[in-house]
């Protein structure tokens, strides 16, 4: 789909979440909404130096937040009054009080990124940004109800932990790439997605938390690796950035299972299972269009472009994009052992 979709798709989405907090919420409500954002960007901030071991000062503060020194001095006065943020000795720390709202906030941001992937099916360089505008205008109620309908999920689409509503964190999973046994396959466990133009960078490699990663080798200026088979090529200062993980095969999954993106032209499979790290909207619609263990499949047609492609399952002809059919596993016809 092309560029403007998606940033129509991004307009629809903020311009209904206006319309929503405008119609339902009184004037009084909009104007606190209004005035949570720099509090709550900062209680955030703050949330992770702390977790860090980083007490910063006032000027490593203002080198990070988009507030004239008057208002940034005028902030942490009444975030102090509130007894969510102390200072001492110059460096500034969350309180209690102020670490709780931080975590609450963290966890509307995460949840919010679950649901604009998964079921807004947003594409994940804007699903960030679109996630922070929409953090901020929700009450905590919205939020558990938003956490509800995902289904108490453990981690967003980057891999990073959603804190409950009480603020217990899930496990941390996985090591930095730059760490990892060079020759031992691995899954990515966590992307990181700042700054923006790294994440970019691995967005635009194809890599995506759950594939399967192999590393070949790194050294000063850049580390090899494969991802799904495919061989890549990236700057070692991105190796910070892939958190991964043990391969855990499933054990329902024959070890010749592939994914389906792989069958090639005009082969069949069975299908075994879909990813259970596919969620969501894509969840559903590949239920929906038959993709259920057991049933077979056939790769029919490729497009000039290669993606879309055309399979026949249960006698019907569906199109899935590459990523769709990434998520799901067969066994293929010609490697599937006599009974």
């Amino acid at each position: 789909m092309s560029l403007l979709f998606w940033v129509t798709l991004i307009v629809v989405l903020l311009v209904g979440a206006w319309v929503i907090v405008r119609f339902l919420n009184p004037a009084g409500q909009r104007r606190q909404a209004a005035e949570r954002e720099p509090l709550e960007d900062l209680l955030k901030q703050l949330l992770d130096w702390q977790a860090a071991g980083e007490f910063p000062d006032r000027s490593r503060l203002f080198s990070v937040v988009r507030l004239t020194p008057r208002r940034l001095d005028a902030l942490l006065k009444k975030m102090i009054e509130r007894g969510l943020v102390e200072e001492t000795a110059g460096s500034f720390h969350l309180t209690p009080q102020g670490e709780q709202w931080a975590t609450q906030v963290a966890r509307a941001h995460r949840l919010w990124e679950l649901y604009l992937a998964d079921e807004a099916r947003l594409p994940m360089r804007f699903v960030h940004q679109t996630a922070h505008h929409l953090e901020h205008r929700v009450s905590a109620e919205q939020v558990d109800a938003l956490d509800a309908h995902l289904g108490h999920p453990l981690y967003d689409p980057h891999g990073d932990p959603i804190p409950s509503a009480l603020g217990a964190l899930p496990a941390q999973r996985g090591t930095s790439l730059a760490e990892w046994p060079v020759g031992k396959e691995g899954r990515i466990t966590h992307l990181e997605d700042e700054p923006v133009e790294a994440f970019n960078e691995l967005m635009q490699a194809g890599l995506r938390v759950g594939s399967r990663v192999r590393l070949l080798g790194i050294d000063r200026q850049e580390m090899k690796f494969e991802h799904e088979g495919v061989s890549v090529v990236l700057p070692k200062r991105l190796a910070a950035n892939i958190t991964v993980g043990p391969s855990v095969r499933v054990p329902s999954r024959p070890a010749e299972a592939i994914r389906l993106a792989d069958l090639p032209d005009g082969a069949e499979g069975t299908i075994v299972e879909i990813d259970p790290e596919c969620r969501g909207f894509t969840r559903r619609r590949l239920l929906d269009f038959g993709l259920t263990p057991g049933a077979r499949i056939r790769a029919e047609l490729r497009n000039a472009l290669g993606d879309p492609r055309a399979f026949r399952v249960r006698g019907t002809v569906v199109a899935l994009r590459r990523e769709q059919a990434a998520h799901v596993w067969i066994e293929k016809a010609a490697e599937r052992r006599a009974s």
